[in-house]
């Protein structure tokens, strides 16, 4: 845990035995999600809900190898999560259909494990919009929005999409054209008019790891990973014009190395030992 204009404060805050592979922090309570490999076994990656706040960190497994090897998750401003299975491995080796599934914050409450509903049969990387109804996915490079409670689905007119960062006021969507692995270049779609509004390519492609708006959405995010080394480049966006600004590298080291992954979390806060006052997990990029 650090801060984007101070990274020489760090404070680790879980060691998992395992690799984590992904992390995704609630914006309104104390839970982080991460996920994780619950043993030594290649094909199995969990989702484990975490509550910052309690001294002796309380850790759930929330899959339990039920679904393979899960890639995509994301948790809405309601507490409910959707993730995704991994196309290859779901099917043939746990007998599940791959796609996007469901969990109810209602079934988080639950003290067995919560029960997962499949929403999109093959669907890929879903993004919660922010009134936490709807989600914005992919599905054979096409990109659909669903309301969750209704089932309704969309297509957009916004194609071909390989995965899309939905901005922090659900009004843009950002894609990445990924060529051999590599991102070549970002697009950024208005979802009012579907019109695009701005493109950017990286100084050379690099091989593709994320890509994430800034809490207050002034800011497009990308990571790639070249030479063993990770990078994140943050993008200024001017909403009023539509233009992209010049790029800043941002997390270029902590504590010696590179970040591999990291999380907004803006309006997170968790008790700092030993003096248990609150403090904000990332802090606001410097402009």
């Amino acid at each position: 845990m650090t801060r984007i204009e101070d990274t020489s404060n760090v404070r680790e805050i879980y060691r998992h035995r395992h690799k984590i592979q992904g992390i995704t922090a609630h914006q309104k309570s104390p839970f982080v999600l991460f996920l994780a490999n619950p043993q030594d076994r290649g094909l199995v990656q969990d989702i484990f809900l975490a509550d910052m706040k309690r001294r002796n960190l309380s850790l759930r497994n929330l899959t339990k190898e039920r679904f393979g090897f899960i890639m995509h998750f994301a948790i809405s401003k309601n507490g409910d999560i959707v993730f995704t299975t991994n196309l290859k491995r779901a099917e043939k080796v746990f007998g599940i259909k791959v796609g996007i599934y469901f969990i109810s914050q209602s079934e988080l409450r639950r003290q067995d494990t919560p029960h997962a509903t499949l929403l999109v049969e093959d669907g890929e990387t879903p993004v919660w919009f922010p009134d936490g109804e709807r989600i914005i996915y992919t599905k054979n490079n096409e990109l659909f929005i669903l309301t969750v409670p209704t089932g309704n689905k969309t297509l957009l007119p916004i194609h071909p999409v390989e995965s899309a960062a939905l901005s922090p006021d659900g009004a843009y969507i950002a894609s990445p054209t990924i060529f051999g692995g590599k991102l070549v270049q970002i697009e950024i779609h208005s979802l009012e008019t579907y019109e695009k509004l701005a493109t950017t390519r990286p100084p050379i492609p690099i091989p593709f790891r994320d890509l994430k708006w800034s809490p207050d959405g002034k800011y497009l995010v990308y990571t790639g990973a070249l030479d063993g080394n990770y990078h994140h480049v943050a993008i200024p966006f001017d909403k009023d014009n539509a233009t992209l600004g010049v790029p800043v590298d941002i997390l270029t080291e902590v504590q010696g190395k590179t970040v591999q992954k990291f999380v907004w979390a803006s309006l997170v806060r968790f008790p700092v030992e030993p003096t248990e006052h609150l403090t904000t997990l990332w802090g606001k990029l410097k402009k």
